[in-house]
């Protein structure tokens, strides 16, 4: 899972936040998922779904945001979301086999 969610802003012609407005989140590429389809907006107009991603390094997940207009269902914008899972640091290492193998990491001098 991503360490922050993914949000978008639903906002009127003066810029005011929208509340109360349904927000559709699509997985259209890779095979992430969003723990929340089709969230609605807060006071603020912002809306959050959270986007779990593959373990994989180099794995991808691309997540569109949909606005579509309730009564005539056409789309009215679209915001679109890229994750890649990058490797990080080894938090341990373990042998295997051999005797007496005694293995550690070096921590930042």
């Amino acid at each position: 899972m991503l360490l922050g969610p993914l949000a978008v802003k639903v906002s009127a012609a003066d810029g005011r936040g929208v509340p109360n407005v349904m927000v559709e989140f699509r997985v259209v590429a890779g095979s992430g998922r969003v723990d929340s389809v089709n969230p609605r907006t807060n006071g603020a107009g912002i809306a959050t779904t959270r986007l779990r991603v593959g373990r994989a390094a180099g794995h991808q997940d691309r997540v569109v945001a949909l606005l579509v207009d309730s009564l005539t269902g056409a789309l009215l914008d679209t915001a679109l979301f890229t994750a890649t899972v990058t490797a990080g640091a080894p938090a341990k290492i373990v042998g295997l086999s051999g005797s007496a193998v005694s293995v550690g990491l070096a921590g930042p001098a």
